[in-house]
């Protein structure tokens, strides 16, 4: 060590490390090594190595850290100095430290190792130590701005300003933030308010005041730049900067704002500021033609121009002044006063011509002569006396003086002078008498003759014929004006006075040739084009000649293809022809033509519109109208129709594409709800339903709540979303909007099958159902599902009075409908429910007269009769079921009776009923005995009278007949018009008690019969007067039955019967009644009367005819009662026909 070996003495140790093993001896070597090649042999990369190494065996010593890093720096190797900074920094308690070490951390990643990331997560960290660091925050921005990041750039900023006390700085950083909303991300508004803190800190900041003054201009935002402006004259320390200024805040008032009071006060204030500013001036000079100032406030402006030394500026501003004045016509002796200061040097002549006019309006002779004296002396002219006495004269006669005589006219018009000659031109044209006229014309007239140019000649005579024209000689002005087109062809202001002729004097077809003749001496292509509209206006307008109209607009076209008025006008006659596809080409062609993007959108969608209305070209009008949306993406036009276009081609995604970005753009809320409706559909069509639903959610309230087919739509789209209460709600306001009863009452229902379903709310449910047996009584699921319900629940009291009055509306409608095969399975069903077994059967026996019952009825059937112990029948013969109707009991008298007289009503239709005093198909004669006795009968049950008649034998062949009375037609059917049902029961009804009273009697003579009549007769009316034969024949044995029977008679009914019985019986013997008895059973039976004995069997007769008699509906009604169920038992009959 004294020789200072020192790269051996490292050598030894390094050797000794190999050897070495004890922790702390080992740790010492280590270090000592470290210090030697760092120290003394300066090798820092050596000696990194070896403090990398101690820092395993000591990861906490800062200072082993700092060297190892210090020397990292020197070698350099960045990475293991990165690795090294973030190691202190965990170890590192104090927070500005470790905001030091971050940024180091950072400006290591970004300027050595060029990993901006990792550059902006280790300053990131920094400011996360100490968020006002400077240095973190400023490489930040430098990041941030070099790649792009403007937003994180801003929010550097930000930081800055909040940390930063120096006030140039935070100006400097408030203009990079606003410079960079600006230019970078295209933020107006930000940067606007950006600029604007800027001011308010530095109110006269020049490029804040710049770049805040072009934004707002920008927005169009006038009043904001006015504002500003003030600011500027504020900051201006020059005068004639503030006046410039204030000339700028003045125009901007004027021009923009519409305010010219403000700007003229602006004006004001810069003359003020700077009197002789030229530009307030002429400002102010302008403003007064707009709007005529008072004399007062014109004086201190006359005065300021009277300053400027530049003679020919202030002539000009004065002349202008001047002419201001004149022209507002308040103060002529000012303006006089004016021009007169403009021409008092050197002025030109047509200033000396209007002062001279000025002074012949204030009425000063005098000055007007002088004026002309000055005129005359600086235009050369000679002292020509009598040129200046008409002057004079006419100067002179505007002030009261006589006017020139006509000689003095004619020897001035006369004259070889040619100024003399305009001269007195002018002056005959200005004369207030019309003695000149004649010599004005004769004037031209010479002067057209003099002429030595053709093009001089026909202005002359085109003068001359407007002249004539004013005077009201048209026929002579039509001369001069045809005169000067001789002379000169094509002249345009001949030809445009001939025109205006020709169009007083409506001759039409010569104006027409006019306006050709201009359009063919035009040699500018505009100047013929119009010439042509107006040709071809002519002809459509006066004429009506439509094909010349088309034909001279195209001529038009032709020369100026862009021309709009021949393309508008062609294009309205093109339309009103339908002549869709000449019109169609028309308009491609000025769109080929336009240069305005504007332009050429309104014609794609006029073309569009064509091809899709008129031509039947969707693919070509969507190809437009795309087009139109490039030039115009906020057309709404196109992109409703495009949206229509692709829904109809079943495109629902571009459809829906394009109706999205139309629905930010409908202004009114139809199309609005246009929109948003067909948006929802569409979504449904993707099947998006959760789109659909927030759709057709944003239509406006009024459309859902009156518009039955959105809210179908609604609740569509709120079922596939799964949506229960959305579609709870769309249900119950289409139940309220709909007008069809069939789409309420299934609205109803859905929504009571979403109430026990879905929401669970099985009260509610009930609600729901009933309301929609409020609409639809007999609706069998709202029946089932209140019944399954009320019986979940265990409301028995509810669910029979559901069920009750179920089956009372179905008994209701049976009786409108008879036949309808769903009403009596719904009404069996019910029945069933309530354990009404013998109603349902007897509803399963109609059932089964109308169709052919399913198993599950034919089981029911089977389980009823098991169950009463009833045997299953056949269908019965038609002889058979009186037999089976009546009780054993009828084997007696009554069944003897009627089979011996069955062949009575035979014998009556026999083939020559003529022989019984009856005629087929022909009324009965009112004296036979069947008729009397039917006709006394009738008053008995209340039957009106009516006609009898009789039919064919075979009952199969019988039709039915309407006739003028009712009428009882003997056969298969009977047909009454006015027979009510219940009428003909009364009369069945009738008979069939009196089967049942003579079944007691078991004497088989038919005298029995006529005792039993005789009782009944006696029975129902004892005072009756009855032959004293007949009484004696009463039988004790039928006094019983005769009385219980007339009981079941009203006063009048046994009034009646009384009355009849004793008439009937004295013309009758014993034979003669049981035939009558025989007789009139079998055509009660034969007519349907008898068969309301078993109405199954008379339902049966009745559907083999042809058309539903009146009989049906109350035999139906009848066949469903318990009563028939409860007859048919106790006579032991099963069903007929099951």
């Amino acid at each position: 060590m004294r020789a200072e070996r020192w790269s051996e003495l490292v050598a030894l140790y390094e050797r000794q490390l190999g050897h070495e093993h004890e922790p702390e001896h080992l740790r010492y070597l280590l270090e000592r090594v470290a210090e030697l090649l760092c120290y003394q042999v300066c090798d820092p990369e050596r000696a990194l190595v070896y403090y990398v190494r101690l820092l395993e065996h000591s990861p906490r010593d800062l200072r082993l850290l700092r060297t190892a890093a210090r020397l990292a720096a020197e070698t350099p190797r960045w990475r293991e100095l990165v690795d090294l900074t973030q190691r202190e920094i965990a170890l590192t308690q104090d927070r500005s430290r470790r905001a030091d070490l971050s940024h180091r951390a950072g400006a290591l990643w970004e300027d050595r190792l060029h990993d901006p990331d990792q550059a902006v997560a280790a300053y990131r960290a920094a400011l996360a130590q100490d968020p006002a660091y400077l240095p973190a925050l400023r490489a930040l921005g430098r990041l941030y701005s070099r790649h792009g990041q403007w937003r994180e750039l801003i929010a550097m900023h930000r930081a800055e300003l909040q940390v930063s006390t120096d006030e140039a700085q935070i100006v400097t950083l408030l203009h990079a933030i606003a410079d960079t909303q600006e230019h970078r991300l295209d933020d107006t508004e930000q940067a606007t308010a950006t600029y604007r803190e800027l001011l308010r800190r530095q109110p006269g900041h020049p490029p804040a005041l710049a770049a805040l003054q072009r934004l707002l201009t920008a927005q169009r935002r006038w009043s904001e730049v006015a504002e500003l402006l003030e600011l500027v004259v504020e900051s201006a320390s020059q005068p004639s900067a503030q006046a410039a200024t204030l000339c700028r805040i003045a125009q901007l008032r004027w021009e923009r704002l519409g305010d010219h009071v403000g700007a003229g006060a602006d004006c004001w204030r810069a003359l003020r500021v700077c009197a002789d500013y030229l530009p307030a001036q002429l400002l102010l000079l302008r403003l007064f033609e707009v709007a005529p100032p008072t004399t007062p406030v014109l004086a201190p402006l006359a005065a300021a121009i009277e300053r400027h030394t530049d003679t020919e500026l202030r002539r000009q501003l004065t002349e202008h002044l001047a002419w201001v004045v004149d022209r507002a016509g308040k103060d002529p002796a000012l303006a006089t006063q004016l021009y007169e200061r403009a021409a008092a040097a050197d002025p030109p002549p047509w200033l000396l011509w209007t002062l001279l006019q000025a002074q012949r309006r204030l009425g000063t002779p005098v000055g007007a002569d002088a004026v002309l004296q000055r005129i005359v002396e600086q235009t050369g002219l000679g002292p020509d006396r009598s040129e200046l006495q008409l002057e004079a004269a006419v100067t002179g006669q505007g002030s009261g003086a006589a006017g020139p005589s006509p000689e003095l006219w004619d020897s001035v018009g006369a004259g070889e002078r040619p100024f003399a000659r305009r001269l007195a031109e002018r002056q005959l044209r200005a004369a207030p008498s019309d003695k000149p006229a004649a010599g004005l014309l004769r004037l031209l007239q010479r002067e057209a003759e003099l002429a030595d140019d053709a093009g001089d000649a026909a202005c002359l005579l085109t003068e001359l014929g407007d002249t004539l024209l004013a005077a009201g000689q048209p026929a002579a002005a039509e001369q001069a004006y045809r005169s000067a087109l001789e002379q000169a062809p094509g002249h345009l202001n001949a030809l445009l006075g001939l025109q205006e002729l020709l169009g007083a004097e409506e001759r039409w077809a010569e104006l027409i040739a006019a306006y050709e003749d201009e359009a063919a001496c035009c040699e500018a292509p505009q100047l013929a084009a119009d010439a042509w509209v107006r040709a071809a206006q002519t002809a459509q307008q006066q004429l009506g000649d439509l094909d010349g109209a088309a034909r001279r607009y195209e001529r038009a076209l032709h020369l100026q293809p862009s021309h709009p008025q021949a393309f508008a006008q062609l294009a309205a006659l093109l339309r009103d022809r339908a002549q869709w596809d000449e019109l169609a080409d028309l308009i491609r062609t000025q769109i080929s033509l336009t240069a305005s993007d504007l332009t050429a959108a309104r014609l794609l969608t006029e073309l569009g519109r064509i091809q899709l209305e008129q031509l039947g070209e969707p693919q070509q009008a969507e190809a437009c109208l795309r087009r139109v949306n490039e030039i115009e993406p906020n057309n709404l036009y196109a992109l409703l129709t495009r949206g229509e276009i692709y829904y109809q081609r079943r495109e629902w995604r571009r459809a829906v594409e394009v109706y999205g970005r139309a629905e930010p753009l409908a202004a009114d809320d139809a199309t609005r709800s246009q929109v948003l409706r067909r948006l929802g559909e569409l979504h449904l069509s993707l099947g998006d339903a959760l789109a659909a639903l927030a759709a057709l959610r944003r239509l406006p309230p009024h459309d859902l709540s009156a518009d039955a087919g959105l809210l179908r739509q609604l609740a569509r789209a709120a079922r596939a979303a799964q949506d229960a209460d959305a579609e709870h709600d769309a249900l119950d306001r289409l139940a309220a909007a709909t007008e069809d009863p069939a789409e309420r009452i299934e609205a109803r229902r859905q929504l009571a099958l979403l109430t026990a379903r879905q929401i669970g709310d099985l009260q509610a449910a009930v609600l729901a159902w009933e309301r929609v047996l409020a609409l639809d009584p007999l609706d069998a699921e709202a029946n089932e599902s209140i019944a399954s319900i009320h019986q979940t629940t265990g409301n028995h009291t509810a669910l029979y009075q559901q069920l009750r009055a179920a089956v009372a509306h179905h008994r209701a409608a049976l009786l409108r409908q008879p036949r309808s095969v769903p009403l009596h399975r719904q009404l069996t069903a019910l029945l069933r429910r309530q354990h009404r077994f013998d109603a349902a059967y007897c509803t399963c026996v109609a059932l089964g007269e109308l169709t052919t019952l399913d198993l599950e009825e034919v089981a029911f059937i089977e389980r009823h009769l098991r169950h009463c112990n009833l045997p299953s029948a056949t269908e019965l013969a038609a002889e058979d079921y009186l037999r089976l109707l009546l009780p054993e009991a009828a084997k007696g008298l009554l069944r003897d009776f009627l089979q011996r007289t069955a062949p009575a009503l035979a014998v009556l239709s026999a083939e020559r009923p003529q022989d019984h005093g009856l005629n087929r198909r022909q009324r009965l004669d009112s004296i036979h005995p069947f008729a009397q006795a039917l006709f006394a009968l009738a008053p008995l049950v209340g039957s009106p009278t009516f006609e009898i008649w009789i039919t064919s034998r075979d009952p199969d062949r019988v039709t039915a007949h309407h006739f003028e009375r009712p009428a009882l037609v003997i056969g298969s059917q009977v047909v009454s018009g006015g027979l009510e049902p219940h009428q003909r029961f009364r009369i069945g009804q009738a008979l069939f008690r009196l089967a049942e009273h003579g079944l007691l009697i078991t004497e088989p003579e038919g005298s029995t019969l006529a005792r039993l009549l005789a009782d009944l007769a006696a029975a129902a009316l004892p005072a009756a007067h009855c032959p004293p034969a007949l009484l004696e024949q009463a039988h004790a044995a039928t006094a019983a039955p005769a009385g219980r029977f007339a009981k079941l008679l009203g006063k009048e009914a046994r009034r009646g019967l009384g009355q009849l019985l004793p008439v009937l019986f004295a013309h009758l013997t014993a034979e003669e009644v049981a035939a009558f008895a025989r007789a009139q059973a079998t055509a009660a039976d034969r007519a349907g009367l008898l068969l309301a004995g078993d109405p199954a069997v008379a339902l049966k007769a009745l559907r083999a005819t042809a058309t539903d008699p009146p009989l049906l509906v109350p035999l139906l009604q009848f066949i469903s009662s318990e009563e028939y169920g409860q007859l048919r038992r106790k006579c032991g009959i099963a069903a007929v026909g099951t």
